[in-house]
């Protein structure tokens, strides 16, 4: 029975923090959830938004919440993610946050991940997408219509570099981007299965292949 009662209040407070940034209840011990030997129950929660800055810190504060509720029943080991995208460098930031917490990231049919979202899914120990996973290049809204091609170029330039150093950290291949590269801002492309697995979005980390505990 207390057991039953702390998955009530994990998923009451999942919900609550969906006011303020839409990470809404997921599931308990859904497929690839480890809980690491640390924990009874692996949760899995829902990430649908826009992706701001500010947003890895707002997770991390959400992370803790929960861990402080109940730290040793329950780890959150899964994200399911649902976003159109967003800012780069932020994604990047909690993707590193996602890595460092060895969380799982998976997007579910009825979900769709795009654009900077690819970066998240990317920073999963386990990783996969059922449903839209779309990719493109990415812009800096600040220079739209500009005319300002120098300034352009140099931070297109940064934010690539930034990109593909994150990649390696994340140990997925850096062909990833070369293909976003090749795909103008304003077009879409959706990754087959067989795309997800040559670009790194579909698999284990190899990594955590060695380490991983059962549950």
């Amino acid at each position: 029975m207390q057991y039953f009662y702390r998955i009530i209040l994990l998923y009451l407070l999942t919900i609550s923090a969906a006011h303020a940034m839409h990470i809404l209840g997921g599931q308990v011990d859904p497929p690839l959830c480890d809980t690491l030997g640390k924990a009874y129950g692996c949760l899995a929660v829902n990430f649908q938004r826009v992706i701001k800055p500010g947003d890895a810190e707002k997770l991390r504060e959400k992370l803790a919440d929960i861990n402080k509720i109940s730290p040793h029943d329950f780890r959150v080991g899964m994200i399911y993610l649902n976003s159109p995208g967003g800012d780069v460098m932020e994604a990047m930031k909690i993707g590193h946050l996602i890595r460092d917490e060895q969380m799982s990231t998976f997007v579910p049919h009825d979900f769709t991940c795009a654009s900077a979202c690819a970066l998240l899914l990317a920073a999963g120990v386990t990783r996969g997408a059922a449903g839209p996973l779309i990719i493109h290049s990415f812009y800096s809204p600040e220079f739209l219509g500009s005319g300002d091609f120098a300034d352009a170029n140099r931070q297109f330039d940064k934010i690539s570099q930034a990109i593909r150093d994150y990649l390696k950290q994340m140990r997925v291949p850096a062909t990833l981007l070369d293909e976003m590269l090749k795909i103008p801002f304003y077009k879409q492309k959706q990754l087959t299965i067989d795309e997800q697995a040559k670009y790194g979005l579909l698999g284990i980390d190899p990594v955590y292949a060695i380490v991983r505990k059962s549950k």
